[in-house]
Parts: structure tokens; C-alpha cells; sequence
């Protein structure tokens, strides 16, 4: 059975890659489940939850320690 994501998680989600453009996601529709995965080849940077929340704030924890890293701090 097809399972479809709550409108409102996918607009956050929409609206979260906008502010972390090194990240990707998508919907497993089969899993139900939201998937997230750092850009990069060489990172092992992956979650995955059935609520959107956990993943959006994975993605934002560890972009800005990206961001601190690539600043030298």
C-alpha cells in the first residue's frame, strides 16, 4: 500500500532544503518514511523517520556544524 506524507511535513521539507542546498530528500512512499542525505559522495550523513521533524533537524544540526568546520571553528 502507497503510503502519502502529511501535507504540511512536505511543505516544511520543501521549505527546509531551500535553507541547506547540499542536502537532498524524498518521500519512500513504499517505507513511508522521509529519507535525507548530505550531497556529498564521500559522507555517510543519512536519517530517516516517518515524521518530517527528526529528519529537518538532523539536516540542520549537522549543516551548521558544516559551517562552523568550513569557518575554522
Amino acid at each position: 500500500m502507497t503510503k502519502l506524507p502529511d501535507h504540511g511535513d512536505a511543505l516544511r521539507m520543501a521549505a527546509s532544503l531551500e535553507s541547506h542546498p547540499g542536502w537532498s530528500a524524498f518521500w519512500d512512499k513504499r517505507d513511508g518514511v522521509w529519507r535525507v542525505a548530505e550531497d556529498d559522495p564521500s559522507s555517510e550523513l543519512y536519517a530517516e523517520s516517518a515524521d518530517a521533524d527528526p529528519v529537518i533537524d538532523y539536516m540542520a544540526r549537522h549543516a551548521q556544524r558544516d559551517v562552523r568546520h568550513d569557518h575554522g571553528e
